[in-house]
């Protein structure tokens, strides 16, 4: 009995103490200029989508009503266009730094439910850039959010305009093309 005692113990320290010691060896290029591995990705995501499939609200709460689009362009306009970009406008230069990138959203909808748009808003994703709304947004306001963006793949020629006068004339943006982090 000691024998499989000790055998446990022996084998729970190998299991923790094998990644201290490469985490502690700096083996691990936690540059944001390195792109993560495979096995990174596929955890994090995981670890993602099970987060959200516990904390998720139960119930959407979309508004629909033009006023409430309206109001999500403005909040996505003055934070969010500016790493995501959005149809006809590219991310600022300093998205392209962004590891994991920014996803161009208007490409990436379907893979969101409304429940996990207004979650990723409101409580962000620790070590991806994405940042939390929640402190200082109500979720209506949030929710207006996630109702503009299920129009993203289809705004109007104002709406285009908006979020190009949100970006300016900055440096990055004298370029036409679809939002998202751009490979260079």
């Amino acid at each position: 009995m000691k024998r499989i005692i000790w055998t446990a113990i022996v084998t729970a320290l190998i299991i923790v103490a094998i990644p201290v010691l490469i985490v502690a060896s700096g083996a691990i290029n936690m540059a944001a200029t390195s792109q993560p591995s495979d096995f990174e990705q596929t955890v994090a995501t995981f670890a993602v989508q099970r987060s959200m499939a516990w904390r998720i609200p139960e119930k959407s709460a979309v508004p629909d009503s033009d006023d409430a689009v309206s109001h999500g362009l403005t909040h996505y306009a003055s934070m969010c266009v500016r790493c995501h970009g959005g149809p006809g406008v590219q991310p600022e230069e300093f998205a392209l730094g962004l590891n994991p990138p920014a996803p161009a959203l208007e490409k990436h909808l379907d893979d969101f439910s409304d429940e996990e748009l207004f979650w990723i808003i409101k409580h962000g994703i620790r070590m991806t850039g994405m940042p939390s709304f929640g402190k200082d947004h109500s979720e209506e306001e949030i929710w207006s959010m996630v109702a503009f963006l299920r129009t993203l793949p289809n705004l109007t020629r104002a709406q285009k305009k908006q979020l190009k006068e949100a970006i300016g004339d900055s440096h990055a943006n004298t370029r036409e093309g679809s939002g998202g982090a751009r490979s260079t």
